[in-house]
Order: structure tokens, then C-alpha cells, then sequence
């Protein structure tokens, strides 16, 4: 019989609940505020309908058959799903979950670490609003967890708390889904290499009575980087998939003018300065600590930072490296200052957080269940199956936004049928226009897929770089879709070959006259 202890919440607890309700119920659009989405169901919705994975590309009319490996499938397969059993709501609830869940764990990580619960709430919730740049209903999603039980298999193992044989069977299975759901799996790779790299560095520099401890653990990271490389090559592609991505990366100049790939700026948005509060605290944490950190995990910091600091899509990744460090700098953390310099208010006040903070440390040991935020889970999935409202408003209103997405205009198009291929449309649109509408496209987001040639055409275009108008003559482009507040729209509303046929908050739609 369980004790009424076992059952109360943690404050990882009600971390949970407060960035379930944060994304649900206060920003309700934001995780579907990029198009992206749209390309990811549609290509799940895809292999629901015809039992495999397309080897070819079916959303394009420019590229029509050309050679396609989606390789987060396992992604987009399970988000289709999920929205097959509770439409974007459910989807919603179960990428929020993901996201809380991050939380929930490296909050109860660093308090198992000996972080006081205040600095654990602190970093947290500064690490979830630096993360925030980034939370999105798309694959990426999932790589956040996957890297940090990954992570965390590979520092247990180098502490000695799990075996060889556990180890290996953890690290395989967490990159055999990794390498199917998304293509940061290399990362993880990579990872492994740190450690390895790490033993066998320590193994060089130290004494030869430590030297067997080092070999044991190289042997062991050795182990895991090969079967953890055999585990990549099991995907509907084999070794192609490594040679496909590799072929993406080479496209840089695509990649420097993907928004996502730029280098963060330090401008006072909410993001950047959280990664500067959290920058702020490590700094402090190296100067005043003596506490030790790992050599490999303090390499993986460096390796995130650097990361983090030459792209914004690494940001979470940067989080989910740095809040465990900054949870061990800070263990036992007692603000202990010269008693003698103090005053009697500061050290009441202090004494009494001392004796609060261990008090919930003491609770919070028993907080065994946690069953708090599988209840919120439950209760959310099950408002979004089965649409739940109150007084005749929808608990759950997660969707993409009006404001940010074409609506009226895509109404417009299907029912007046124009031309899906003398149609010329927002690359970032692309995925939601074809999801939403089934027309074939000019481009979307994929930019692993179009290629340098293609994709600097569409910039050329939408930019009004070099011949433009030409290029829409020379495509037989007779309609136009694009965001208000573009230049290619600006320069649309003053040609007098173009008159807009429809609008709405987001977008103009131009038809030749």
C-alpha cells in the first residue's frame, strides 16, 4: 500500500504542468508557426495511405519524380498518426509532452546532482525560455530527448553506475530510432567519439596504475561506437542515407540563408538573453566551484557552445548540455558568505531558505510517482480526441495562425482552380499549402532536396534580384502567393501586369491581368 507521500508533486512536477499549460493554452499556434509541419504530415500521411516510404518526390511540380529520402519518416509517420487520432490538437499535446518532459528530467537530474531547488527551478525555466526559439511540432523535436538520454547512457557509463552489457544494449536501441527520426543522429555519433577520444587522451596522460580503469573505458565507448554505426545502417536506405545528408551539407550556401542557421543575435530577445543568463552562471559556477566536471562532458560543452553560438537551432541543444553542468557547479550551494560580514536579516532569511531548501529535498525524495504530469497528459489527450469544449468554446485551439498563414487565398485557389503549375508560392508555405490544399509546388523548405541551382532561382525571384520579372514570364508563372510584408508583394501591388484577386491577414494572392 502506497504512503500519501508517494503521491505528492514535485516543484519537476509542476515544471511539467507549467510549460504544458505555457504552450497549450498561451501560445496555442506557436509550435505551428513554420510551414515545415505541413510537408512532415503530408509525408506521413503518405506512407499511412500506401504502406511505404516514398522514395520519390510527390509535392513538387518542378522536380516531379526526382529522388527523395525523407529521412525523419519515423517522425512523420508517428506525428501523421497522431493526428489522425486527434487532429492538430492531439499533435499539439503530444509535441508540448516532449517538450515538458525535457524539463521534468534535467530538472530532477541537477536536484539529484545536489542543486538547491530555487537555482534548479531558475535554470530550468531559463533554459526553457531559451529553447523556446525552437519549439516547433517538427522532427527536431525528438532529437532533443534522444541527445539527452544519449548523453546521459554515455556519462553513467564513464561514472561506472551502469554495465557494459546495459550500455551497449541503451546506446543501440536509443540511435537505431534516432537514425529514423531524425539526421542530427550524427551528433550522436559524434558524441561517442568524445568519449572514446576523452578515455584514450586520459590513458595517454595518466599513471600507469590508473591506465586499466581508461582501457576498460575506451573499450567500452569503442564497443559502442560500432554498434551504434551498425544500428545507423538499419533504415530503409542502408549506407545512401549517410551519403544523401552528406551531399545536403555540402550545399553551405543554401544553408547560410536558411534563417535557422544563422548565428543567434545578442539584441535582447527573450532567447539570446536567456543564453546569456545561463552563460553568466557557468562562468560563475567554473570560478567559484570545486566541483569537478568530466573531461568528455566538459568537451561536449565547448563543442555545444561553439554550436550554439554559429547557429540558432542549436540553442536547445546548448540547453540541454549546459543545465546538468550547471546543476553539479552548483551542488550544495549554500550562498555561504563570511557570517561575520553579514547581517542578522540576511542571515534569518538566509538559514530559513537553508532549512526550506532541504525540507523539499527531503519530500521531494519521496516523490516516487510523479503522477501529476502523467495526469495532465492523459487529461489533454483526452480533450484533443475527443474535442472537449467549455460553454461552447474548445479547451484545446492549436492550429496554424491566421496571421502568419495563408487562409482566405488558399480557399481562393481551390475554388477558382487555378493552375497548380503555373503557381509561384513562399518557400516556408510550401509544406502547409500542400498539406492543406494538395496542389503541387514550386519549392518549399526542403532545401536538402531542390538543390543550389533551384533554390537561388526562387531567391532570385522573390528578392527582385537580377531579371525577376523575366524569370516569371520565362516559368509561365500566372499566379503568385506570397506573405504581405514581402518585397516580391511590394513590387507585385505597383506592376500594372498584376492585380490581386484575394487577401487575408497573412498574404496577397496575384493573378496576371
Amino acid at each position: 500500500m502506497f504512503k500519501d507521500k508517494y503521491f505528492m508533486p514535485s516543484f519537476g512536477d509542476l515544471l511539467f504542468i507549467l510549460f504544458t499549460f505555457l504552450i497549450l493554452e498561451v501560445i496555442p499556434k506557436y509550435i505551428f508557426s513554420d510551414g515545415s509541419t505541413g510537408w512532415h504530415l503530408a509525408c506521413g500521411d503518405y506512407i499511412l495511405q500506401h504502406g511505404s516510404i516514398p522514395r520519390h518526390d510527390f509535392m513538387s511540380y518542378t522536380m516531379p519524380n526526382k529522388e527523395w529520402i525523407p529521412y525523419e519518416w519515423l517522425s512523420d509517420l508517428i506525428m501523421a498518426i497522431t493526428v489522425k487520432i486527434g487532429g492538430l490538437n492531439l499533435l499539439a499535446v503530444f509535441i508540448t509532452t516532449i517538450i515538458a518532459s525535457l524539463f521534468f528530467i534535467l530538472y530532477n537530474q541537477i536536484r539529484q546532482a545536489g542543486c538547491n531547488f530555487l537555482l534548479s527551478i531558475i535554470f530550468v525555466v531559463t533554459g526553457g525560455l531559451a529553447s523556446s526559439i525552437h519549439w516547433l511540432a517538427r522532427p527536431h523535436i525528438f532529437s532533443y530527448i534522444y541527445i539527452l538520454i544519449l548523453l546521459t547512457i554515455l556519462e553513467n557509463f564513464y561514472k561506472k553506475q551502469i554495465s557494459l552489457n546495459k550500455f551497449l544494449i541503451l546506446s543501440f536501441l536509443t540511435m537505431l530510432v534516432y537514425t529514423n527520426s531524425h539526421p542530427s543522429f550524427l551528433l550522436g555519433i559524434g558524441l561517442i567519439l568524445v568519449y572514446l577520444c576523452s578515455c584514450l587522451l586520459l590513458l595517454i596522460l595518466s599513471k600507469p596504475n590508473n591506465r586499466t580503469e581508461y582501457i576498460k573505458l575506451a573499450k567500452g565507448y569503442f564497443f559502442c561506437l560500432l554498434t551504434c554505426l551498425i544500428s545507423t545502417l538499419i533504415n530503409p536506405y542502408g549506407y545512401k542515407l549517410y551519403t544523401y545528408i552528406f551531399r545536403y551539407l555540402k550545399g553551405s550556401k543554401i544553408l547560410e540563408a536558411t534563417q535557422e542557421y544563422e548565428s543567434p543575435i545578442f539584441h535582447g530577445q527573450m532567447a539570446t538573453t536567456s543564453v546569456e543568463i545561463l552563460l553568466f552562471f557557468l562562468l560563475i559556477g567554473f570560478g567559484l566551484t570545486r566541483k569537478k566536471i568530466t573531461l568528455p562532458k566538459f568537451i561536449v560543452l565547448i563543442i555545444f557552445t561553439h554550436l550554439m553560438l554559429t547557429s540558432v537551432r542549436f540553442i536547445p541543444l546548448f540547453v540541454v548540455a549546459v543545465i546538468p553542468i550547471l546543476g553539479i557547479l552548483y551542488s550544495d550551494f549554500t550562498f555561504g558568505l563570511n557570517e561575520n560580514t553579514l547581517n542578522s536579516l540576511y542571515l534569518i532569511l538566509r538559514n530559513y531558505f537553508l532549512r526550506l531548501s532541504t525540507s523539499l529535498s527531503d519530500t521531494e525524495k519521496n516523490c516516487n510517482m510523479h503522477l501529476l504530469p502523467i495526469l495532465t497528459a492523459v487529461v489533454f489527450s483526452i480533450i484533443a480526441v475527443f474535442n472537449i469544449s467549455d460553454s461552447g468554446k474548445p479547451i484545446l485551439q492549436c492550429s496554424f495562425n491566421d496571421k502568419t498563414m495563408p487562409t482566405l487565398t488558399l480557399d481562393y485557389i481551390v475554388k477558382n482552380k487555378l493552375p497548380a503549375n503555373q503557381g509561384f508560392t513562399f518557400d516556408n508555405w510550401g509544406g502547409y499549402i500542400y498539406y492543406k490544399t494538395h496542389l503541387k509546388l514550386f519549392i518549399d523548405d526542403r532545401a536538402d532536396f531542390y538543390g543550389q541551382k533551384h533554390y537561388f532561382q526562387y531567391a532570385y525571384i522573390s528578392l527582385i534580384a537580377k531579371s525577376w520579372n523575366k524569370d516569371l514570364d520565362r516559368l509561365k508563372i500566372n499566379w503568385v502567393l506570397f506573405p504581405k510584408n514581402s518585397k516580391l508583394a511590394d513590387f507585385l501591388k505597383e506592376s500594372p501586369n498584376w492585380s490581386i484577386a484575394c487577401e487575408d491577414k497573412a498574404s496577397y494572392l496575384f493573378v496576371r491581368k
